[in-house]
């Protein structure tokens, strides 16, 4: 349980570096208020898996990650998250997840709030995506939390939440199918930090992102085009701060 503690304090002070480095200058009133949202939940070195604000800080998070891939960024009330790049609208929702219980539950939940802003935006050139945070359940899934170098760590961490995903699967892709109209496809995402060898820290990221069969090729190839930098951002960070 010390290093699952650990984990989330060290993720909400690289959340919150990445937040500053990236939205310093952001003076807007909505994302002022995520902000005091964030203040103004317990500790922020405590250990609380229901505070609400980490899961603002993962939303922050997820929009810094957008801007660095060339998106403009917007906040407002309707969306976690709004990005804008050429004549493209992309709205963002992002569930942290911390009981397995309610995975599916939480994957619903955000796929509910973008056909409601699908409702009330009529814009032809829109989609919606969806982030999930499953850190904290596959911390709960690792069987070895020491590791002998950062690619044993990150090839474990891989599978497990593969492994997670395909146990799943089919819930997964019924939602995406009932959705499909809303969203563009659900991205599960896990950043945690993981012991190497008994002598360090590393910082390990994984993506999976999964859409529905139906979804056309023309929207398939769009995600796949705009979530690849998208995670090569997310990797290259990674790989960056552990060589420090």
């Amino acid at each position: 349980e010390f290093v699952e503690k650990f984990n989330e304090i060290a993720n909400q002070c690289f959340d919150i570096s990445v937040v500053h480095h990236l939205f310093k200058d952001e003076e807007s009133k909505d994302f002022i208020d995520v902000l005091e949202n964030v203040i103004e939940g317990s500790d922020i070195v405590g250990y609380d898996r229901n505070a609400n604000e980490r899961n603002f800080l993962f939303e922050l998070s997820i929009n810094g990650y957008f801007k660095l891939c060339g998106w403009d960024i917007t906040f407002d009330k309707i969306a976690d998250g709004i990005a804008k790049k050429d004549d493209i609208t992309m709205y963002i929702e992002c569930k942290k997840v911390t009981s397995e219980k309610k995975f599916l539950d939480r994957i619903k939940e955000a796929l509910e709030q973008l056909k409601t802003t699908h409702t009330e935006i009529s814009n032809p050139k829109s989609y919606g995506v969806v982030f999930i945070n499953v850190t904290n359940l596959v911390y709960k899934k690792l069987n070895n939390y020491t590791f002998k170098d950062d690619n044993e760590a990150k090839n474990h961490i891989d599978d497990t939440v593969r492994e997670l995903i395909l146990s799943y699967e089919k819930k997964i892709n019924s939602l995406n199918d009932n959705f499909l109209e809303y969203s563009l496809g659900s991205c599960f995402f896990f950043q945690g930090f993981i012991p190497i060898n008994n002598s360090k820290i590393a910082l390990a990221t994984t993506f999976r992102f999964i859409t529905s069969e139906k979804l056309d090729d023309e929207k398939y190839a769009f995600f796949k085009k705009e979530m690849t930098p998208f995670k090569n951002v997310v990797s290259d960070i990674s790989t960056e701060l552990n060589k420090i």
